[in-house]
């Protein structure tokens, strides 16, 4: 069998094929993209999923969030994230210069869309959060 893989993957020895098969503990930098979802909101408005969307570009998970809430926000912007049909926070509320690294886990399919719904309660004055996803592309090896 591991000849077969040797031949087939035109590798040079049956070491390079156990290496080949074996994932590497250490692999070093990942190929990451960086999904922005930021848009400025107006006084009283709610952006939803179906208008604040990018598609993945590729098979990946979905590693982090960052949400920066301005100063001036005060408490009044409220933000969601979420891939496909599924959520993948609740409503979070902003704060003057609040910084928020958000923890994911998620895999998802290229083109699959990663929103963010945005709720503005300021009756005054549009907020524009920084809204950032960063999603790593897995590797499929194919023998």
């Amino acid at each position: 069998m591991l000849e077969k893989i040797k031949n087939k993957a035109k590798l040079d020895s049956l070491d390079s094929v156990i290496r080949h098969l074996i994932p590497n503990p250490n692999p070093g930098e990942k190929e990451t993209f960086t999904i922005s979802l930021t848009v400025t909101v107006p006084p009283a408005t709610f952006i939803t999923l179906r208008d604040n969307f990018k598609p993945a570009p590729f098979d990946g998970i979905l590693r982090n969030a960052t949400i920066f809430f301005p100063p001036g926000s005060e408490d009044l912007i409220f933000v969601k994230i979420g891939a496909g049909d599924e959520a993948l926070t609740d409503f979070i509320q902003s704060g003057d210069g609040k910084l928020l690294n958000i923890p994911l886990n998620k895999f998802v399919k290229k083109d699959t869309n990663i929103w963010a719904e945005i709720q503005n309660k300021d009756i005054s004055f549009p907020h524009t959060p920084t809204i950032e996803i960063v999603i790593e592309r897995t590797k499929v090896r194919v023998l």
